[in-house]
């Protein structure tokens, strides 16, 4: 029996094709299978011959026109579903933003914040929720059923200790995600991850006291403005030698944004400034984009595909550092309009999210180029939160 469990945002998400402000129609390849691209080649309809010269036979992909798709209407829907129906949308088209895992008798589905559709559910105050159903095909025989349930375990525990204390003591929280990301990464390296030997690292940090001495210890060190503010300014400035500012805002498409960076790197006092006015407005009206994000960020990213635990939790350390990047991008829209909207915090998200996560070589530039001078433990107290 096989069991399917569900990130609810799955069932609410729609498409909202032309009013999409960030389309998922451009800036990055469209891929198509040799059978798509015959069945596109001997499609009968009209429009088939327009689907045709769109296609790059040599790189199997949809070409480009003015970094978006030449098969979209003016207002930004898909000429192919309008002609021909969904049924002739190509599988990358017709999943994204969904994706799935399987991992032996479980198949884990989701959808993926780099749609801005989906990274709005982020800033939304009610709690992240998932849902298991019974299928009835039958589990693969030769899955370590061990490793997903000690990690799954592990998983749903940190799920919990985000998810609670009302939103507060986030560093605390995160420093307590590494240290069980370093047990883990042990126990594999000796031979004896599972359940009951995870359950014995998770123990300290099931009594609350243990925990909330953690969070006032964290919580002193992230008060401390101007080392938070060292730190950002440090990160800009690499971001700035090496030449990443320009990729990293390449989606956001904002030159204040530019403009503010630029000033922080020659005005310390200006972002420590910043900074300090910026915290309060967070936490008023965004606080649950905190837990929302590691809460997400743990189920797409704890469990690594094929069991592959070689480099685990490296993923959920580029997150972390992501997040912080999308933090000052916020900080830097709130600094010119004293606000800034669901819908432009979204954009920032997916777009962030676009250029790290799916660039592999861009996130290993960026945790290289903080681990010079900070281990990711430090770059925790990053967190503009």
């Amino acid at each position: 029996m096989k069991q399917i469990l569900i990130l609810e945002w799955e069932n609410q998400f729609q498409c909202v094709g032309g009013k999409c402000p960030l389309t998922c129609c451009g800036g990055w390849k469209i891929e198509l299978s040799d059978e798509e691209v015959k069945c596109y080649q001997n499609l009968s309809h009209p429009f088939g011959k327009e689907i045709v010269n769109a296609i790059d036979e040599e790189k199997k992909c949809i070409k480009q026109s003015g970094n978006k798709c030449p098969l979209l209407t003016k207002d930004g829907w898909c000429r192919i579903v309008q002609e021909c129906g969904e049924d002739y949308l190509s599988y990358t088209c017709a999943v994204f933003p969904r994706k799935t895992h399987i991992y032996g008798d479980t198949i884990e589905t989701y959808v993926e914040i780099v749609c801005p559709v989906v990274a709005s559910y982020l800033l939304k105050p009610s709690k992240i929720v998932f849902t298991i159903n019974e299928l009835d095909d039958t589990a693969e025989q030769d899955a370590d059923y061990q490793l997903y349930d000690a990690l799954s375990f592990a998983r749903t525990f940190l799920i919990a200790l985000f998810q609670t204390y009302d939103r507060l003591y986030n560093t605390g929280k995160c420093y307590i995600l590494l240290n069980i990301i370093n047990a883990v990464k042990q126990l594999y390296q000796t031979g004896d991850l599972n359940k009951e030997n995870l359950i014995s690292q998770l123990l300290p940090y099931d009594r609350e006291e243990n925990c909330m001495e953690i969070f006032h210890a964290c919580e002193q060190i992230a008060s401390n403005l101007e080392l938070k503010s060292k730190r950002f300014h440090m990160v800009i400035t690499k971001l700035a030698e090496n030449k990443m500012l320009e990729m990293l805002l390449f989606f956001v498409k904002s030159e204040e944004l530019y403009e503010n960076f630029n000033h922080w790197l020659k005005d310390f006092r200006q972002l420590q400034t910043d900074i300090q006015a910026f915290i309060p407005y967070f936490r008023k009206n965004y606080a649950c984009l905190v837990e929302n994000y590691f809460v997400y960020v743990l189920f797409l990213d704890w469990i690594p595909q094929k069991h592959k635990m070689e480099g685990f939790g490296e993923n959920i350390k580029i997150k972390i550092v992501e997040f912080g990047l999308i933090q000052l991008c916020a900080m830097s829209v709130w600094k010119q309009h004293g606000k800034i909207q669901e819908e432009e915090y979204s954009v920032i998200i997916s777009g962030i999210e676009r250029v790290v996560a799916h660039d592999p070589e861009m996130a290993g530039k960026l945790i290289n180029l903080l681990e010079e001078e900070d281990s990711i433990a430090k770059v925790l107290l990053l967190l503009l939160c």
